[in-house]
């Protein structure tokens, strides 16, 4: 088990923290496991919620105790992953603004990425696979999905939004 799962496994009753342990928060995970009185390890700390009866009134307790700490480490959460996008929003401005042109490598892959899913999905639906070959394509459908959701929300969902305004902000700049 990683903290990812185990912060699935606590969000429903205490959210600051399981959101805290799904973004592997240093931090959420010392209290958590202080709290809980076992080591930092994800799977100590998922067999003690799994046994101890008391184990979300202790991580409410957490919870409550250290508010603010929390709040803050989630802010930094958030603030480093929309940094994150924005970095790689500069970086496509900056590849526009360099070369004249567009990081073609991006669309191939997101094409490459796509197709697969497409062909992937169309081969298990209407040719079947043979049991043996089941769980190997099962698994890289799982790992298409995830990327082609990646793919749909870079170009067309919130990503895209910001990809549009940082053009039109670059638009801007080189009127001015």
């Amino acid at each position: 088990m990683d903290w990812k799962a185990v912060g699935k496994l606590v969000l429903g009753q205490v959210p600051i923290v399981g959101n805290l342990l799904s973004h592997n928060s240093g931090a959420a995970m010392a209290l958590v496991a202080n709290a809980l009185g076992v080591g930092r390890e994800p799977d100590q700390v998922a067999e003690a919620i799994k046994n101890d009866p008391d184990a979300f009134v202790k991580l409410k307790q957490v919870e409550a105790a250290h508010d603010e700490e929390l709040k803050r480490l989630t802010l930094e959460s958030e603030m480093a992953y929309l940094a994150d996008i924005q970095s790689a929003r500069t970086r496509e401005v900056d590849i526009a603004k360099y070369t004249g042109g567009k990081d073609l490598n991006l669309y191939i892959l997101a094409w490459v990425t796509v197709i697969g899913f497409f062909a992937s999905f169309g081969i298990f639906t209407f040719v079947g696979v043979k049991n043996e070959n089941s769980v190997a394509l099962s698994l890289m459908i799982g790992a298409l999905v995830s990327r082609f959701g990646s793919v749909y929300d870079y170009f067309f969902g919130s990503s895209k939004g910001s990809s549009d305004k940082n053009k039109i902000l670059t638009a801007g700049n080189k009127e001015g």
